[in-house]
């Protein structure tokens, strides 16, 4: 019984963060942008990361 409690309260504590951690990149980039140069965001995938290591000399 002690351990389902435990259990729920860690849930219910780290359960708001996730919610709004996407929230934070809005929120930068809202804060952060200029009009003279603005912000993007630039997904780039698994297949092209392992290319891009495969061109270098490290």
């Amino acid at each position: 019984m002690n351990m389902r409690i435990v259990l729920l309260m860690l849930f219910s504590v780290f359960l708001p963060s996730t919610l709004f951690a996407d929230n934070f990149v809005s929120l930068f980039m809202e804060k952060c942008a200029e009009e003279e140069r603005p912000l993007n965001n630039v997904n780039i995938g698994r297949t092209m990361l392992d290319k891009m290591a495969a061109n270098t000399d490290d």
